[in-house]
């Protein structure tokens, strides 16, 4: 702050060589007499006050004003990062706006830029292996990004240099490192960035990504041209990464129509800050998320199953959002698909894993599922006998319900359910219930000839809510229909013979007139015929 050694030097009317190549040394800290231990913080005072000398004679003494911004420049590319770092906010702050010197500027930190992406201009020294080359030429670019703070129309000239590192990615990380700096001061709104992204050079979409992190920090929203650009860039490079930003400003439609897209390219860290940011009051709330993803077909969204697994599993990882109210709303809307989901018996377990208090709940859908036949969709029949053997023995009133194949197709696919849901069948409450051929496939009865329902008999199993009527009643309702089929059988006799005697004008349908009266002919009645003659007839 002390301008004395400025004021000095510029009323002098000429400035000898000596006086000059002081300055040049403050500015440069070479202050070798001090000892080492003041080296540091000595030589940094002084170089800043050699700097704000350079800058007032810049200013104030035009006779001098060349060699001097010579120095600063060359100080804005010093390998001694705290020395660079004074001289580059000294050239982008106070000497580039000034008309006399700031093209002069603008074209060093041109040829600085070209001087970084050409290896061929590098001494042997700098070839040593790529990263310290990356750092030697590195000091070449800050100059160019602080210029691009000011000067918003350099950035197209920023990202066509930063297009040729692609093969050399040492040196863009060089570039990467000074972008949030350059982001941070442009702002979002920029008219140029958002044209560039609009117009993006090639092999330039990580410096968008850096960018739209940048300005999405502290959960910022894009604005309307920058997430209008980002999306006309997505369409043209398909890069699911340039969304992840976009979403939190996406309607509820629009997140449906780019979940495929996020689901299936975007690797898991993105994929989670993704999910995150989709379940908000105005876009999706978080059952219509879960349900979302589970509508996702592999075949006709061209998403692998195993990312929409993944994606479904990060949703259960938050539990502060998908809570076990959240889950018991999924299960009701996931079990009233139609289709039924592909994962849905996955999610009916891991809904037991993370929220054992909607053991209920699961009972109920599984419930709902044999009353949708389960048994049709292989994948969800084998999760469904899967998830009925975890929940045991709270699973065994819905496997009573099953048809009879299919229970023992659901026993052989897990041998170890036989035992204790037999056991559970021969409670006798619970036996009442059970269907007497459910019975038999546990074990319980045999069927035995002497009580069996006749061949010709069929007794659906629909007649009873609990199943076929209990023995004794059964045997009752087995005389009940050999008495009917004796009187079908006494029946079809009366009618044979009535037909035998149509001829006869005195026989009318098996009955003999008499007198104008009618009287029933015994001739054609057997009343003390065995039944088995009636069968024989």
């Amino acid at each position: 702050k002390d301008r004395a050694l400025a004021k000095l030097l510029a009323e002098v009317p000429h400035l000898p060589p000596r006086a000059l190549a002081l300055l040049e040394s403050l500015c440069c800290a070479r202050v070798d007499s001090l000892p080492p231990s003041q080296a540091g913080s000595s030589g940094a005072d002084a170089s800043t006050l050699g700097l704000a000398t350079m800058w007032d004679l810049i200013v104030q003494c035009p006779r001098v004003r060349q060699r001097c911004l010579r120095v600063v420049l060359d100080c804005g590319v010093a390998r001694e990062e705290g020395l660079r770092g004074k001289a580059i906010r000294l050239l982008a702050n106070k000497l580039f706006p000034m008309a006399v010197v700031g093209q002069q500027i603008e074209h060093f930190a041109r040829d600085c830029l070209k001087r970084a992406t050409k290896r061929e201009e590098l001494t042997e020294e700098d070839e040593v292996d790529d990263k310290s080359s990356a750092v030697e030429r590195g000091r070449f670019v800050p100059l160019f990004f602080a210029l691009c703070t000011k000067k918003h129309d350099l950035l197209e000239e920023l990202l066509a240099a930063y297009s040729v590192t692609a093969a050399q990615p040492a040196l863009r990380e060089v570039f990467q490192a000074h972008v949030t700096g350059l982001i941070r001061t442009i702002g979002g709104e920029s008219p140029q960035l958002v044209a560039l992204v609009r117009h993006l050079p090639e092999k330039c979409v990580d410096f968008v990504l850096a960018t739209l992190s940048v300005l999405v920090e502290g959960g910022k929203l894009l604005s309307p041209n920058m997430v209008e650009a980002v999306q006309e860039l997505h369409k043209r490079e398909g890069d699911a990464r340039l969304l992840v930003p976009v979403v939190p400003t996406l309607s509820k439609a629009e997140v449906v129509k780019v979940l495929p897209a996020l689901v299936c390219k975007l690797p898991s860290p993105e994929l989670k800050q993704s999910l995150a940011s989709m379940h908000r009051p105005d876009a999706l709330s978080p059952v219509e998320l879960m349900v979302a993803l589970h509508a996702l077909d592999p075949a006709r969204d061209q998403v692998p199953l195993k990312k929409v697994m993944e994606a479904c599993t990060m949703c259960f990882q938050h539990r502060a959002v998908f809570t076990p109210e959240v889950l018991a709303v999924v299960l009701n809307q996931l079990v009233e698909q139609a289709p039924l989901p592909l994962l849905l018996m996955r999610t009916v377990i891991q809904t037991i894993a993370v929220a054992p208090k909607l053991k209920p709940r699961v009972i109920e859908t599984l419930s709902k599922l044999v009353n949708k036949r389960v048994w049709q969709f292989p994948r969800l029949w084998e999760g469904f006998i899967k998830c009925a053997q975890q929940i045991a023995p709270d699973s065994y009133q819905v496997l009573l319900q099953l048809p009879v194949a299919q229970l023992e197709d659901a026993l052989r696919r897990s041998p170890a359910l036989l035992q204790p849901l037999a056991k559970y069948a021969s409670i006798p409450h619970v036996q009442a219930t059970v269907s007497r051929a459910t019975l038999m496939a546990l074990g319980l009865i045999s069927e035995d000839p002497s009580v069996a329902a006749p061949a010709d008999v069929d007794i659906p199993a629909e007649e009873d809510s609990c199943g076929v009527l209990p023995d004794k009643l059964r045997m009752c309702e087995e005389r009940t229909s050999s008495c009917v089929t004796e009187a079908e059988g006494g029946e079809r006799v009366i009618e044979r013979q009535a037909s035998k005697t149509s001829k006869d004008p005195g026989v009318v349908g098996g009955l003999e007139v008499e007198g104008g009266h009618t009287t029933q002919s015994q001739s054609h009645i057997r009343t003390d015929t065995p039944m088995n003659a009636v069968h024989d007839s």
